[in-house]
């Protein structure tokens, strides 16, 4: 992978391995390329201790905030304006919303959950195409109360206002 960021065209490289791996390879690369992996439990450390710029490829981008509620943007543009614990306060805001998310993924099923959690959103993915298997109707029922009492799309004002 270092030597991949010696590539012009290879800007950032999204690198699902062990924490301890991808931090070597922001130690070797990072004034190369950007590196990124796609699990948001581990963004706030990452931008905060590793001085990352992105989340790459993570569909918790669109899974864990709505248009309305955008606090995985908000904690991490408080965290690279230096905001270090009003981001920790927000990201961690978010809780009740990822462990609803993750409690109800049926096993083999991450695609058809997603994408019913998109349409609870109002947002359209379509069913699952086979050989993926669509969600039960007590799948769906299960994922629909998660989805309604985890708070997403209710953020406080206060937890997302700017700080004056």
């Amino acid at each position: 992978c270092a030597r991949l960021a010696d590539l012009e065209n290879v800007v950032a490289i999204k690198d699902s391995v062990s924490r301890d791996q991808y931090a070597e390879l922001t130690r070797l690369a990072s004034d190369q390329i950007l590196v990124s992996n796609p699990y948001e439990e581990s963004w706030f450390d990452n931008l905060t201790e590793l001085g990352w710029q992105v989340l790459l490829a993570s569909p918790d981008v669109f899974l864990l905030q709505t248009p309305n509620d955008r606090r995985l943007s908000a904690y991490t543009d408080l965290a690279l304006r230096g905001e270090i614990e009003r981001a920790r306060t927000v990201r961690d805001s978010l809780d009740p919303v990822r462990q609803a998310l993750r409690s109800t993924e049926p096993r083999g099923k991450p695609h058809a959950q997603m994408k019913y959690w998109l349409e609870l959103q109002g947002q359209v993915g379509g069913p699952v195409r086979p050989p993926m298997l669509p969600l039960t109707p007590e799948e769906r029922d299960r994922v629909r109360l998660a989805f309604e009492t985890c708070g997403l799309g209710q953020a406080e004002a206060a937890v997302l206002a700017p700080q004056r």
